[in-house]
C-alpha cells in the first residue's frame, strides 16, 4: 500500500530518484549544505531499510509487541448527573471503578469511554471488565486508585443501563507499514457496544501528516533552556495506526489494514 505524502514540493524539494541509484551524500568542506541534500539523505537510507522491510514483513505485520485481543465486556449507561452536578465521563477512562470505597462488593477496570451522542441517542456509556460483582441498574459507580483515592468521581447507572457488549483492543507495539516500522500505542474499540452478536472488519486507519512546531512547540529550538519562537526547526512527518472499523460490505482497504474480523459476535479471522 502507497502512502501519499509528496515531499517533493516547496519548501522541502525532496526530488530523490532511486533510477539514479545514489547510495550515499558526500558534503563537501567550503560547500553549502542545501536543505534538500538533508531531505534527500534521509530518502536514501529509508529506501534501504523498507527495501529489507518488504522482503521481511508485509504491511500490517506486527514487529514487536502489538499483542490483539478480542473480548466479551460490560456496558454502563452513565446519567448526565450526580448530585446535581455534571458528570464528565473522560475522568472514568481506565480507570477502575466500585460500589463502595471503604468496603467494595464491586469492581471493574474500565477499558473503553463514550460520550453520549445526539445522533443517535445513545447515552455516556462505559465499558468494563468486570474484576468481581456485577454492577447494576441505579448503582452508584466510584473511581478508585491510588491517584484518585482523596478525590474520586462519582456516577449513577441509568435506569436499564447494564448489558454486555464487545470490544477489540491491540497493546503497544510496532507494525510495519509503507516500508516504516511505526509505533502502535495500546487502544480499544468496541466491535458492538450493547450486545455480543456484532459484526465488523477491525484494523488499522492509516493517517500521515507533517507536524510543524505551530501544533508542537517541542519543536522550536530549544536555545538556553527555554523554547525560541525566532528559530522553529524542521517540520516532522509522521504515520499514525488508529484501531477502527468497517462494515463487513466494506471495500475500503486503501488506508485501511484489516488485522481481524468478527461475524455475528464470532471471531472468524485474526491476524496476530
Amino acid at each position: 500500500m502507497a502512502l501519499d505524502t509528496n515531499f517533493n514540493t516547496n519548501p522541502y524539494y525532496d526530488d530523490f530518484e532511486e533510477d539514479k541509484k545514489f547510495l550515499r551524500m558526500l558534503f563537501k568542506p567550503g560547500y553549502a549544505v542545501q536543505a534538500r541534500e538533508l531531505t534527500q539523505l534521509q530518502t536514501i537510507l529509508q529506501k534501504q531499510v523498507s527495501r529489507f522491510g518488504d522482503h521481511v514483513f508485509e504491511d500490517g505485520s506486527v514487529v514487536t509487541g502489538g499483542q490483539l485481543v478480542f473480548q466479551n465486556t460490560s456496558y454502563i449507561n452513565v446519567a448526565t448527573t450526580y448530585a446535581g452536578s455534571s458528570v464528565t465521563i473522560g475522568d472514568f477512562e481506565n480507570q477502575i471503578i466500585v460500589d463502595n470505597i471503604q468496603t467494595p462488593t464491586k469492581k471493574a477496570q474500565v477499558i473503553k469511554v463514550f460520550e453520549s451522542d445526539s445522533v443517535t441517542g445513545e447515552p455516556q456509556t462505559l465499558l468494563v471488565n468486570p474484576i468481581f460483582g456485577t454492577f447494576t441498574d441505579g448503582d452508584t459507580i466510584i473511581t478508585y486508585n491510588a491517584s484518585t483515592v482523596n478525590t474520586p468521581s462519582y456516577a449513577n447507572i441509568s435506569t436499564s443501563g447494564t448489558g454486555t457488549g464487545q470490544t477489540f483492543s491491540v497493546a503497544d507495539g510496532v507494525y510495519y507499514y509503507g516500508g516504516f516500522f511505526i509505533k502502535v500505542d495500546s487502544q480499544t474499540v468496541a466491535v458492538s457496544k450493547y450486545a455480543q452478536n456484532g459484526s465488523a472488519k477491525i484494523g488499522f486507519q492509516v493517517d500521515e501528516s507533517i507536524v510543524k512546531y505551530t501544533s508542537d512547540t517541542s519543536l522550536l529550538d530549544p536555545a538556553q533552556n527555554a523554547s525560541n519562537y525566532q528559530a522553529p526547526g524542521a517540520d516532522r512527518y509522521k504515520i499514525e495506526l488508529t484501531l477502527s472499523t468497517r462494515s463487513l460490505t466494506s471495500n475500503d482497504t486503501v488506508k485501511f489494514i484489516e488485522v481481524a474480523r468478527v461475524q455475528d459476535g464470532v471471531l472468524t479471522k485474526f491476524n496476530n
